[in-house]
Parts: structure tokens; sequence; C-alpha cells
């Protein structure tokens, strides 16, 4: 799908999130969700009539399901949840019919937030008699349960240079009151041995256990398993993709040129002799995740697969068991 195309239905107010998820300026699947669900109500409050409104969203929408959802099944699963219901409604009154679409994808904000609360009042008890905890590359789950946790602990931020994803925690952590310290990935395995346990997000997972996340929580990973230190991944269960269960792997891996993070200040000439292109999404396989932390609760990763697989159901609309 042509991009410009995409960006030339948008209004001006919607330019900026446009080009902050596109060139991953803002990091986050559960960010990224609420910046697609804003974008469309611009879509809405900007559009004159019917069928201009339902092209554009019709257009926005399936193009966040073929790009960041075929990256993040989360985002896939969410923009269905919002548009749930949008070819049956009734337009002959426009506007309580842009009414309705916006009332719908603010439900699903609504539920979202509440889903991140349970999260983060299991996370709390976990982490309520540790000292020192770690955090690799960003994520709004774990951004939330820095600023709410229930007391003061060390906070030990990897930098997560592949996409700066460390940073963003910095100032969560000392707006909370936490002792915070800031270290390079090439130092993650000294420093984890001070910590108590580390936690990371999660991009997508499989109901197998097998999460998805930025590059670098693979290695994170390996040291928490050689350390003996636990690894939890915090997630909402709508992250689930259950494709894998019936042979199909479709998770783009996310193909990146690191040179923008990497090589701001080499000389021109000298970058384009050199291939910086990689990927940004990895898995995580199950044995190396002590729990998933989800609104359901905190779930070793070989329990999930019948809890998963129900609820990819209810997201079908089928009966919930």
């Amino acid at each position: 799908m042509n991009i410009d195309l995409i960006r030339s239905l948008l209004p001006d107010t919607s330019f900026k999130s446009f080009d902050d998820i596109r060139y991953s300026r803002v990091l986050g699947a559960n960010r990224h969700i609420n910046m697609i669900g804003e974008i469309l109500i611009d879509i809405i409050n900007d559009s004159k009539t019917e069928n201009e409104l339902k092209d554009r969203f019709i257009k926005v929408a399936s193009y966040y399901k073929e790009t960041r959802g075929n990256q993040s099944r989360a985002i896939y699963n969410a923009i269905n949840e919002m548009t749930y219901g949008f070819n049956d409604i009734d337009f002959n009154d426009l506007d309580k019919a842009k009414q309705k679409i916006i009332n719908k994808i603010k439900e699903y904000d609504k539920n979202a937030k509440k889903n991140t609360a349970k999260i983060i009042e299991y996370s709390n008890n976990l982490i309520e008699n540790m000292k020192a905890i770690m955090l690799f590359d960003y994520s709004s789950t774990l951004n939330e349960l820095i600023l709410k946790s229930n007391s003061s602990i060390d906070i030990y931020i990897a930098e997560s240079r592949a996409l700066d994803g460390g940073r963003p925690f910095v100032e969560a952590a000392l707006k909370a009151g936490h002792r915070t310290f800031f270290f390079p990935d090439s130092t993650m395995l000294e420093v984890l041995k001070k910590c108590d346990a580390a936690f990371i997000g999660v991009e997508s997972y499989y109901p197998d256990g097998t999460v998805f996340n930025t590059i670098g929580s693979d290695i994170l990973a390996i040291l928490c398993k050689s350390l003996n230190k636990p690894l939890f991944a915090l997630t909402p269960m709508i992250k689930v993709d259950e494709r894998n269960a019936y042979g199909f792997t479709r998770l783009s891996p996310m193909p990146y040129d690191y040179s923008i993070k990497i090589a701001t200040n080499w000389e021109k000439e000298l970058v384009e002799k050199i291939d910086f292109n990689g990927v940004k999404l990895v898995e995580v396989e199950p044995e190396l995740i002590t729990a998933i932390v989800t609104e359901l609760g905190v779930i070793p990763p070989r329990a999930m697969y019948s809890i998963a697989m129900n609820y990819a159901k209810y997201l079908k609309g089928e009966p919930y068991v």
C-alpha cells in the first residue's frame, strides 16, 4: 500500500503521529494502538460526507493492519476491536454515525486501561520484596509499573541501543522517586548480577508462550537463564497471535536501517559503503521466561496455550470458555 497515498488521506493534525509510528520515533505497541485510534478519530471528525469518511477510514485502518499489524498482532487485533460493527452502522445521520464509531474506539481504550491496571497490580505483587530490577527496551506497560509501583526500588535501565528504547524509562523512574541507573547493553551481564529480576514488554506472543520483543531481549533472556534470574514478560492478552497454532508463522521481523540510530555522526560517504540493515523484532523462547504477566494473572509460559487460544476465540466473537 502506497505510504504517501495513505498520508494524503490524513488531516494535518495526524501527520506527526503517522510519521512518529513510521520512523519508530515513538515506541511500544500499546502506544501505537492509542495513536492509531487518535488518527482514526481525527479522520472521522475531519470527514464531511459518508463516502469520504468510509474511504479514508477503511483505507487507513487497513493500512495499519497490513503494516504494523503484520509486525504486532496486538495492533491487528486492536484495530479489529475498534472497528467492529463499522459496516453495520446507519449513516443516514452522519453526526450520530460519527459519534458511534468514536465511542467504539474510546470503549477499546477504556477496556485497555482496565487491563493494564490489572497487569500493574500483579506485577507489583511480584516486585514487593525485590530491591532491584532490570528493564529492557521501552514498553508503555512497564512504564506504568515504574510510575505506579507500591514502593521505591532500584531501577536498572538498559540502553537498548538498537532503538534507544531505554531512555524513555528514565523520566518515569525519576518522577516516581526510584534510584535510577542507566547502562550500556554491553555491560548487561555484570549489571544483572545486582538485580533480583528482569522485566520486558511484549510486541506479540504465541499461544505456546513464545514472546516477541525488541532485539536484545533474547540476549537478556539467555543471561537471566545463565544467572538463574527470573525474567517476566508483561502483556495484555490482546497481543496474542494464534496463527502459529495452525502452522502459519507470519510475524514480520521488522527490517530496519540501523544507520539512523548508530551512525548519525558518521561521514555520509562512509555510511553509504556499509550495510546497516538488520531486524528490530526477535523471539524469546518459552523456556527462557519465568512467567507472562497478563490481566488474567501471572501465567507460566507452558500454561499459556489453552488460555491464549480461548482468548483468540473471544476476539473472533466466539464463546469465551
